[in-house]
């Protein structure tokens, strides 16, 4: 490394200075006043991935490896510090980028100034650098948390006010239902109201972590009770929906109004990335011992960009709310939500393990079925 080949400064002498800060676990190295470096120990290397001579290449010297948004501040202060006494030693927090791009937080402090301009032929300020990447990453970590208990707090506040007009909804519409028995529309209104208010309870659970009782459920119901929900929206963008279903999906040990929210987060999904008159393809199959559901839909985008963040919460990356709740869901459930773009589609996968035997259904598929809705 060229760092060890450097003779040391002209106010270090022996060997043994030179070895102890060359063999230093922190970074040590002077600037000049125009910032270019002048000679650093051997931590340059394992801190950074620069060699010595590849800073010194560099236009701004040492400040082309700082925050673009510090860096003037930085330059400001190390003029001072040649210009005026008082100010010569002084302490800077910012970010160093690391030869492979990554960021690097630390806390610079300059400690001694050497006037002898020796063979360098300018004066130089010595400083050392400590890595606070671990320190600060705590600290937001520390911060999110703070933020998450009071989002909780919020949301808790919010859905209960929610939940009260939802219960005057669902009581309203069992009064019209005794008016008009036969109205289709007042029973839709009704059961929603009732499922809405049952998921206000454990809404918080994205938040505070709780489980999901699980029981068994007619998850072949809860899709086509899904769809119905829908229909005004499939109808007016004309979305058109194949059906491919399984008897096993009668006796899944789920959630039965945690699916259904899940259902109608994938299929709402799938019709904003759909163009009026598209298709929606639903398929229930068996996959490795598992119970598969499959939603696939052609994409307006040739690539899904950020596909690792795709059930991310936004705070960490994501792009959505309804996504990362269904992962979340699912999860806690026992199953597994999984998404995979095949060529200029997008295909969301349900999985849950298979829970029973094949004896029981035989494992065969229904009878395929083309909606319109």
């Amino acid at each position: 490394m060229e760092a060890s080949s450097k003779a040391p400064p002209d106010d270090f002498t022996g060997s043994i200075c030179l070895a102890l800060f060359n063999h230093l676990p922190i970074l040590v190295f002077t600037l000049d006043r125009q910032c270019r470096l002048h000679w650093s120990n051997k931590f340059i290397f394992q801190m950074l991935g620069y060699e010595l001579y590849e800073i010194k290449g560099m236009p701004e010297g040492f400040a082309s490896l700082i925050n673009p948004s510090d860096r003037e501040v930085f330059k400001k202060k190390l003029k001072d510090a040649f210009e005026s006494r008082e100010k010569r030693f002084f302490s800077f927090d910012t970010t160093l980028y690391h030869k492979d791009r990554f960021p690097i937080h630390v806390h610079l402090r300059s400690y001694f100034f050497c006037n002898s301009k020796g063979t360098s032929g300018r004066p130089f300020l010595y400083f050392y650098a400590s890595n606070e990447t671990e320190k600060v990453l705590l600290s937001r970590c520390a911060e999110r948390d703070k933020r998450l208990i009071t989002i909780g707090t919020m949301t808790a506040e919010i859905v209960h006010e929610i939940k009260n007009a939802i219960i005057a909804v669902g009581g309203l519409a069992m009064l019209a239902k005794r008016r008009y028995p036969d109205c289709r529309e007042l029973e839709i209104i009704q059961s929603e109201a009732y499922r809405l208010e049952r998921l206000t309870k454990s809404i918080n659970s994205f938040v505070r972590p709780g489980k999901i009782k699980g029981m068994q459920s007619d998850a072949l119901s809860i899709l086509k009770k899904s769809l119905c929900l829908l229909s005004p929206e499939i109808k007016k963008r004309n979305i058109k929906i194949d059906l491919s279903l399984c008897r096993e999906m009668k006796e899944l040990e789920v959630d039965s109004d945690a699916l259904m929210e899940v259902f109608v987060n994938l299929i709402r999904n799938a019709m904003e990335a759909l163009k009026p008159g598209g298709r929606l393809t639903i398929r229930c199959h068996r996959k490795d011992g598992n119970i598969a559901i499959d939603f696939k839909n052609r994409m307006e985008t040739k690539c899904v960009e950020d596909r690792e963040n795709i059930f991310k919460p936004i705070d960490q990356g994501g792009r959505s709310i309804g996504l990362p709740i269904s992962h979340k869901i699912i999860e806690d459930q026992g199953g597994q939500l999984f998404f995979r773009q095949i060529g200029d589609h997008a295909l969301f996968s349900i999985t849950f393990p298979f829970p029973f035997s094949e004896s029981v259904c035989g494992g065969k598929e229904m009878e395929p079925e083309s909606r319109g809705l």
